[in-house]
């Protein structure tokens, strides 16, 4: 079997499938690869940028690209069959990578800002993340943990920040932020569960809960400072929420099996709060429609 492996790589070197360029002063990359048919593939350009790569296992691959300076980059997959894909560019962008287990998948971005983070674990197996940040001071944090889950998460705007945790199996997590002074997160703890928001404009406030398996919540807001919350515990409820205008606020909690509830709020200050307990319920609210 063919073995591919490196304890160093300096800023400019290639030996067989690894390679690190550098166009400038104090860029550093590091690559340690232990196994086989591993790969590795750096590029930097600018000053005081650094990408660290380790990979203990076999047919893992990395490919990153860091353009500006000052940007941060570390890798580490343990375990086999693991992807990555990174661009970053602009100013002080910092991204740190942690797969464990086996073909777990990664491609972010961030682009054309200054001080944007993004921070993902993934443990187990066969989990998949689509991440891409642009603008200044945006933060992305994921956590998943078991098998088969995935994450498609994008940002857009100043001072953005996006929290995603999924803990189990199958979960899917997808959140979309276009604007400005917005926060979203995502907590999803069982089996297959869905959650999904995406917020237009600027202030918007997102919070999604869901234990258990098979629920499902989505929430839309477009203006201003508009809150959604969704809670969700025990299987098969379902939620959506959509908000249109300024200072609206809706809040649904579910805890059983089978439920169902829907907020539908045009307008302004309109306030809708859904609370059902036990099993095949269902409640929906609109307000200025």
């Amino acid at each position: 079997m063919k073995i591919k492996n490196i304890i160093t790589v300096s800023a400019i070197s290639i030996l067989m499938t690894q390679v690190a360029y550098a166009a400038s002063t104090r860029e550093n990359a590091d690559i340690n690869q232990l196994g086989n048919d591993n790969s590795a593939f750096v590029r930097q350009i600018g000053t005081e940028n650094n990408i660290q790569v380790f990979q203990n296992g076999d047919f893992n691959q990395v490919s990153a690209e860091q353009t500006g300076m000052r940007g941060q980059a570390n890798i580490m997959q343990d375990g086999t069959e693991h992807s990555i894909e990174l661009n970053q560019g602009g100013i002080d962008n910092v991204v740190s990578i942690q797969q464990n287990g086996r073909a777990n998948s990664a491609n972010l971005g961030q682009s054309g800002g200054t001080e944007n983070y993004q921070t993902v674990n993934q443990n187990g197996s066969h989990n998949d993340v689509d991440s891409d940040q642009r603008g200044i001071r945006s933060d992305m944090n994921l956590n998943q943990q078991g098998t088969g889950n995935s994450a498609s998460l994008y940002q857009s705007g100043t001072e953005d920040r996006i929290d995603a945790q999924q803990n189990g199996d199958g979960n899917f997590a997808h959140a979309d932020q276009a604007g400005v002074g917005s926060s979203m997160q995502l907590n999803q703890d069982g089996d297959n569960n869905h959650a999904g928001g995406v917020q237009l404009g600027s202030g918007q406030d997102l919070s999604i809960q869901q234990n258990g398996s098979d629920n499902w919540a989505d929430s839309f807001q477009e203006g201003q400072n508009n809150v959604s919350t969704i809670d969700q515990y025990g299987s098969n409820n379902f939620a959506y929420a959509s908000q249109h205008g300024m200072d609206n606020e809706s809040a649904i909690m579910q805890n059983g099996l089978g439920n169902a509830a829907t907020v539908c709020q045009d307008g302004t200050e309109n306030i809708a709060h859904i609370n059902q307990n036990g099993n095949g319920n269902q409640a929906d609210v609109l307000q200025g429609i």
